[in-house]
């Protein structure tokens, strides 16, 4: 890499962490298709992440004592808990097969990228981009989730 194009995405930083400061999420964009100019997808998301880290560690570093992160953690791994277990009820007491199926398949998908996500957070997984269902920005996996939940309480409607 030429010392044009570190000095290019090191400007970048600069401009990206005042932008995200002052626009939101502008900055960010900018910031990751000049990484996306010199590196792949993978790498620049990686890039991409730890320098937003660091850009706006001052923002988490200002909250971090207003949040009790133990609580925080053991309610978010209860929902999921009670998520599972409200699927596995669901799902045995569905009227028929196909209900039950479905009902085990949308709670293993939620479940399932509840712990994916988890375990990369935790760094026993490699990372995979896969958000945290109902808590983790974006609006396709929010709908997707909440489209599932909606199935299973459709399911739940008609138990036995």
């Amino acid at each position: 890499m030429t010392p044009t194009a570190l000095a290019i995405i090191g400007a970048t930083i600069v401009v990206s962490s005042f932008l995200s400061g002052v626009f939101g999420m502008a900055g960010g964009m900018v910031l990751l298709g000049v990484l996306l100019v010199y590196f792949d997808v993978a790498t620049a998301m990686i890039l991409f992440s730890i320098i937003q880290f660091f850009a706006n560690a001052w923002r988490a570093m200002q909250w971090w004592s207003f949040v009790r992160w133990r609580i925080f953690w053991f309610y978010v791994l209860g929902a999921f808990v009670a998520l599972l277990w409200r699927g596995v009820v669901i799902a045995r007491r569905a009227p028929d097969l196909f209900g039950a199926l479905l009902a085990s398949g949308l709670t293993a998908l939620i479940v399932g990228q509840a712990l994916i996500n988890m375990g990369v957070s935790l760094g026993v997984l490699p990372t995979t981009g896969i958000p945290l269902p109902f808590i983790s920005a974006g609006g396709s996996s929010l709908v997707t989730s909440l489209a599932a939940v909606g199935l299973l309480l459709g399911i739940s409607q008609h138990a036995r």
